[in-house]
């Protein structure tokens, strides 16, 4: 099977007499590729590293290729063979993002279903430039039990520990955890509140400036034991704006279980008050 004749649905075939050959065949499909690094505004990125693995061989470590993307972000691996490709940028001074790296697949090469980059519509690969940060406070995580039957737990975020007045709180915890059912599930949920403040979703691990609005006092979250939906603990992250008038950023797992819990960490407090600058200075 030449370069050129390299045909997904003959490998199929081949597959169900000759499966050796087969996949000799599939670790040889001729892999030509080509990328392009953006910021994430769209403007291209020089110099990007890129890292290539070649999985040319079903027992042995891919062999890795460097290279760097030119003045329009552009770069291309051509002329190489195997099953699959993996895909990664970096650059000093960006953060790496989920879509800062991809597999593809071209054993499949010519499947109708299966769409490879070309120097057409190269596939993009993106970077978030990391912003001037600020000196936050960053206390350490804290785990705390939460009571199943939506009893307040109030934390204080910047002293990592439970108060008694909901009023001297950062944070006001309720779960709420009903009997397993027949499928072994249960139904559950959780609020969390900021007490005089407000609190909303963040959208993606690297946005770190806090929104102007938006912001409700309350969110919560109900999974039914019956749904398709349903799991025994979420982790989500958010923004908070706090009652005197300064803004945070934390990461909580919420444990819907008998004895329910919440691990509360990522936490970054800007300590000036109207500052919604949550990039941690020298990350």
């Amino acid at each position: 099977m030449g370069r050129n004749r390299y045909s997904f649905l003959a490998v199929q075939m081949l597959a169900q007499t000759n499966p050796e050959r087969a996949m000799f065949e599939a670790y040889h499909a001729p892999i030509d590729f080509w990328g392009k690094v953006v910021d994430q505004d769209g403007k291209p990125i020089e110099k990007a590293e890129i890292l290539f693995g070649v999985k040319d061989h079903p027992e042995v470590d891919n062999p890795k290729v460097k290279d760097f993307s030119d003045s329009k972000g552009l770069f291309e691996l051509t002329g190489r063979r195997g099953a699959g490709l993996f895909v990664k940028v970096s650059k000093e001074g960006y953060y790496e993002l989920p879509a800062s790296a991809r597999s593809l697949e071209y054993y499949k090469r010519g499947d109708s279903n299966v769409r490879l980059p070309t120097k057409e519509n190269p596939a993009v690969f993106v970077l978030q430039e990391k912003g001037e940060g600020a000196d936050l406070i960053a206390p350490r995580s804290r785990y705390f039990n939460l009571d199943s039957a939506g009893k307040p737990t109030a934390i204080d975020l910047e002293r990592g520990r439970v108060v008694g007045n909901i009023e001297n709180s950062d944070l006001v915890v309720r779960c709420w955890v009903g009997e397993p059912g027949e499928n072994g599930k249960q139904d559950w949920s959780y609020s969390i509140e900021v007490p005089k403040g407000g609190i909303q979703k963040r959208t993606y691990d690297f946005e770190f400036i806090a929104p102007e609005g938006g912001y409700g006092s309350t969110v919560s979250v109900d999974f039914d034991s019956e749904a398709n939906n349903w799991r025994g603990s979420i982790t989500e992250g958010y923004f908070i704006k706090l009652a005197d008038g300064t803004y945070a950023r934390v990461t909580v797992t919420v444990y819907g279980r008998e004895s329910p819990n919440i691990d509360v960490r990522n936490i970054y407090i800007n300590p000036i008050k109207g500052n919604k600058n949550l990039e941690q200075k020298g990350r």
